[in-house]
């Protein structure tokens, strides 16, 4: 039988002694070869901890100075327009609630009057336009009381934008935060 010796040569040099393959790579180097090859390696190694080691510092930085992330200042802005929503609404209703209030009571101070006053002027006092004029205030003190019994109501709308914040890496693709 004739046995071939198959010679393995290195993938740079092309020497046939003492190679090795490289498990990675699956090349085959001599000694020195394969000791420049691990060199290589370990210089890409440190590179990539060096950019481990980066990236960990922004992942750090960012989860203890949140302000420096723009979503944060989009929340922050989201928060001030709100705010400012609110504000002018409560004001609008403010205003609404005293001009009716005003107008309210000036009607009903203005029909009193205007009813004593023409009984005055036509000098017509008996029992009837008394026992009315009486009836009237007792009608308007009524009146009076039911509006200091005004309330208010919460309306539940979308008065706000909710804010939903889209995450590639979650499934769902959608969490509410807010």
């Amino acid at each position: 039988m004739i046995t071939t010796i198959v010679k393995i040569q290195c993938s740079i040099c092309k020497d046939e002694e003492d190679t090795y393959e490289c498990k990675g790579c699956l090349q085959i180097y001599c000694f020195n070869h394969l000791m420049d090859h691990r060199e290589i390696i370990n210089k890409q190694f440190n590179q990539i901890e060096d950019d481990y080691n980066s990236f960990r510092q922004t992942l750090y930085d960012q989860k203890n100075e949140p302000k420096i992330h723009l979503l944060v200042k989009e929340i922050e802005q989201w928060e001030e327009d709100s705010i400012m929503k609110i504000k002018q609404t409560a004001e609008e209703c403010k205003q609404r609630l005293i001009n009716y209030t005003n107008k309210y009571f000036i009607d009903i101070e203005t029909k009193l009057t205007n009813q004593i006053k023409e009984i005055r002027q036509k000098n017509k006092f008996n029992e009837i336009y008394l026992d009315k004029i009486k009836e009237n205030l007792n009608k308007l003190k009524e009146e009076l009381d039911k509006s200091s019994n005004i309330s208010i109501k919460q309306v539940s709308s979308t008065f706000i934008n909710e804010i939903v914040h889209v995450i590639p890496f979650n499934k769902g693709n959608k969490i509410k935060f807010c």
